[in-house]
């Protein structure tokens, strides 16, 4: 797989590598448990809220880091707006959507790029790694075990690597690496 260097406009390229396919360690997030301040809920995992993770770790930003288990989800889902994780709580609002909150803390940081065309780019680069997060978990999903390996090999063998040689180059043209 591609490897690219970290800056604002390539960061979410190591989004889905597989763990022990990550050339950064985000360990070093700030994380604090707060009153006021902003609550990020979302399972022990790195799943969709990591997206969002990677923003905060970015801009350097403090947050409640609220990690719930699968059997917190029934009693929880009634009181989220669309019965679903990842939510921020932020200023007594509750976003929801994987990629709106981390395109809106990406603005709210500064880091979403510093004209709208840049703006742009980075959000070219967040829906290219969707698709083929969904393609992943498309995958995780799948009850077939012929299926899921089928559609594994394929992700990992066609999808990934094509989608990060194209994130390359076009990262290139632009000059960031």
């Amino acid at each position: 797989w591609s490897s690219v260097l970290l800056n604002r406009s390539n960061l979410v390229l190591l989004l889905l590598v597989p763990l022990e396919h990550y050339i950064v360690d985000i360990s070093f997030v700030k994380v604090l448990k707060m009153s006021g301040g902003m609550k990020l809920i979302y399972y022990n995992g790195r799943g969709r809220a990591e997206t969002i993770r990677l923003v905060f770790a970015l801009a350097g930003k403090e947050f409640d880091d609220h990690r719930i288990k699968p059997e917190d989800m029934p009693a929880l889902k009634p009181t989220l707006p669309f019965g679903q994780v990842p939510v921020l709580e932020y200023n007594g609002e509750m976003l929801c959507q994987s990629m709106t909150i981390a395109r809106f803390l990406a603005r709210e940081f500064g880091v979403a790029g510093d004209t709208n065309l840049e703006a742009a780019q980075v959000d070219e680069i967040v829906d290219v790694i969707t698709d083929f997060q969904n393609a992943l978990y498309d995958v995780f999903f799948t009850k077939d075990e012929e299926l899921k390996k089928e559609k594994k090999k394929k992700v990992y063998e066609e999808t990934i690597p094509t989608s990060l040689k194209n994130l390359e180059n076009k990262v290139e043209q632009r000059g960031e690496i």
